[in-house]
C-alpha cells in the first residue's frame, strides 16, 4: 500500500499550485503579447508600440490603437509634415474600453509636424492623454512645437487631463495655423487648459467647438498673441481659481485678429474674470484700435463667482487697452451675466472710442458689489500706469440706472455711459407735427377773418381805385 504522509501531500499540492500559477502566467503573457500586437495597427500590420507605428507611417495612414493604457512618450515628426491619423477607441478613464496614453516623463505627446492642407491633416482622435511630468511647458499633455511652421492639426474627442503642465500648448517660435479642437476635454491640469505663447511668429485660425475646459489650476484658455479664435458650443468652468489676473478665457497682447464666441457658457470659481481681452500697450497707452478686427459674443452665459485676486478688477467681462473703436468692432447679442462679481462689465483704458451695447447684455441676474458697467483703468484700479477710459458707451435698453454705472457723472475725467435715448429727435418730430397743426389752425382762423372783412375791404379797394 502506498502511504502518503501529510508532508508529502503538502509538497505535491504546493508543486501543483506552482505549476498552475506558472502556466497561468505564461498564458497571460502570451495573451497580453497577442493583445498588444493586435492593438496597434496600420492596415493589417501590427506594431509593438505606438511610436513604432508613427515612425513607420506614411502620408494618409491611419494608426488604429485599441483599448488599454500605453506607457509611452510619443514624438510625431517627419521632417516637416505628418499627414496621418492616430485613432483610439475612446477618451474616457476606463482603459478596458478607452485608449489612454500615459506619459513616463516630460511631455506625453510632442507634435513637431502637422499636415500640409485643410484636407491633409494630422489628426488625433478618440484618446486620453495624461501623465505629463513637470510644470508649464515641460509637463504638457500635448506640446506643439518644432523647427518650422506647423499647421492643419485636429484633435477630435481627445481628453488631455491630469498633466503637470498645460493640457495642450505651443512651445514654438514659428507660425501656427489651422488648429481644430472638437468634442474634447481639457481638465485638471496644473497649468492652463490651452495655451498660445507670445513666442509664436503668428497665430492663424483656431477653432474650438463642443469642448469642455474645466478645473485647470491655470487659465482655461490663454493666448499671448494675435489670431482668429472661434469658440462655439463649449463650456468653461472652475479654471484659475484664486489666481491673480487669471480667468476662464484670457486673450492678452491681442493686437489684431478676430474673436467669436457663440453659445459658450462660463462658470467661474473665484477667478478674476470669466472673459478678459486686452491688446498690448505702449507706455501705458493703448497701442492700437481693433479696427477691421472684431470681438463678437452671441448666446454667452456667465455665472459663478469672479473674485479680485490681484490688482485687476473682478468682472464677468473685462475689456481694456483699446482705442479708436467703432460700434461694429465689439458686439454683444444675448449675453447673460448671472454671476457674482465686483462688476458685470469693466472697460479699462479704452480711449477715443464709441461702444454700443445695443441691448445685447442682460445684467439682471447678476450680483455686483460695485457696478454693472464701470469705466476705469487697465490693471491696478488704484494705480496711474494706465490712463482712464474716455470711451462713449451706449447702454440703452438694458434697464440700468445711474446708480448701476460708473462714468463721468462720478469722475469728470472718464467717458460717458448713456442709458436712455436722447429726447431731442422725438421732440423734433412732435415739434414738426405741432407746428403743422398750429399753421393749419392759424390759416383757418385767418381765412375766416379775411372772409368776414372781404366785402368791406373790397369796396374800399374799389373806391380807392376810382
Amino acid at each position: 500500500m502506498d502511504i502518503t504522509t501529510p508532508q508529502e501531500t503538502a509538497v505535491k499540492a504546493k508543486g501543483n499550485l506552482e505549476r498552475t500559477v506558472a502556466l497561468a502566467l505564461v498564458l497571460g503573457l502570451l495573451l497580453c503579447a497577442r493583445v498588444v500586437e493586435a492593438s496597434i495597427m496600420i492596415g493589417a500590420t501590427p506594431y509593438p508600440t505606438i511610436q513604432d507605428a508613427i515612425d513607420a507611417s506614411v502620408a494618409g495612414d491611419t494608426i488604429e490603437i485599441g483599448a488599454g493604457t500605453y506607457a509611452e512618450n510619443l514624438v510625431i515628426n517627419s521632417g516637416g509634415s505628418k499627414e496621418i491619423t492616430l485613432n483610439g477607441v475612446g477618451s474616457g478613464s476606463n482603459d478596458a474600453s478607452n485608449t489612454i496614453i500615459d506619459g513616463i516623463t516630460g511631455q506625453t505627446i510632442r507634435i513637431q509636424a502637422g499636415g500640409t492642407a485643410a484636407g491633409q491633416r494630422l489628426i488625433l482622435s478618440n484618446m486620453r492623454v495624461t501623465g505629463g511630468v513637470g510644470a508649464g511647458n515641460a509637463g504638457m499633455g500635448i506640446q506643439i512645437g518644432g523647427g518650422a511652421d506647423i499647421s492643419n492639426i485636429t484633435f477630435d474627442n481627445v481628453s488631455s487631463v491630469g498633466n503637470g503642465g498645460n493640457g495642450i500648448g505651443l512651445n514654438h517660435t514659428f507660425a501656427m495655423d489651422d488648429l481644430v479642437i472638437s468634442q474634447s476635454l481639457l481638465a485638471d491640469n496644473v497649468g492652463a487648459g490651452l495655451r498660445f505663447p507670445s513666442s509664436l511668429s503668428s497665430l492663424g485660425t483656431v477653432d474650438v467647438s463642443d469642448t469642455t475646459i474645466q478645473d485647470n489650476l491655470g487659465i482655461g484658455l490663454i493666448s499671448y498673441t494675435t489670431g482668429t479664435i472661434s469658440i462655439s458650443d463649449s463650456t468653461f468652468s472652475g479654471n484659475a481659481t484664486n489666481v491673480s489676473t487669471g480667468g476662464d478665457l484670457v486673450l492678452t497682447s491681442f493686437d489684431s485678429g478676430n474673436v467669436t464666441l457663440n453659445n459658450v457658457s462660463f462658470t467661474s470659481d473665484n477667478a478674476d474674470s470669466a472673459i478678459r481681452i486686452s491688446p498690448s500697450h505702449d507706455g501705458g497707452t493703448p497701442r492700437f484700435g481693433i479696427g477691421g478686427a472684431t470681438i463678437a459674443m452671441t448666446d454667452v452665459t456667465i455665472s459663478g463667482t469672479q473674485l479680485k485676486n490681484g490688482s485687476y478688477a473682478s468682472a464677468a467681462i473685462y475689456l481694456s487697452r483699446m482705442k479708436d473703436l467703432v460700434p461694429a468692432d465689439i458686439t454683444f447679442n444675448n449675453v447673460v451675466i448671472n454671476s457674482t462679481a465686483d462688476h458685470g462689465l469693466w472697460l479699462g483704458t479704452i480711449t477715443d472710442s464709441t461702444l454700443d451695447l445695443d441691448g445685447g447684455i442682460d445684467f439682471s441676474g447678476g450680483t455686483f458689489a460695485e457696478y454693472s458697467i464701470a469705466l476705469g483703468r487697465h490693471g491696478d484700479t488704484g494705480g496711474t500706469s494706465y490712463g482712464l477710459a474716455t470711451a462713449s458707451v451706449f447702454a440703452i435698453g438694458l434697464g440700468l440706472t445711474e446708480a448701476d454705472v460708473y462714468d463721468d457723472e462720478d469722475d469728470v475725467l472718464l467717458g460717458s455711459i448713456t442709458l436712455v435715448s436722447a429726447m431731442v429727435p422725438a421732440l423734433s418730430e412732435w415739434g414738426v407735427i405741432l407746428l403743422i397743426l398750429l399753421l393749419a389752425v392759424s390759416a383757418t382762423l385767418g381765412m375766416t377773418q379775411f372772409g368776414s372783412r372781404l366785402p368791406l375791404d373790397a369796396g374800399m379797394f374799389k373806391r380807392t381805385l376810382r
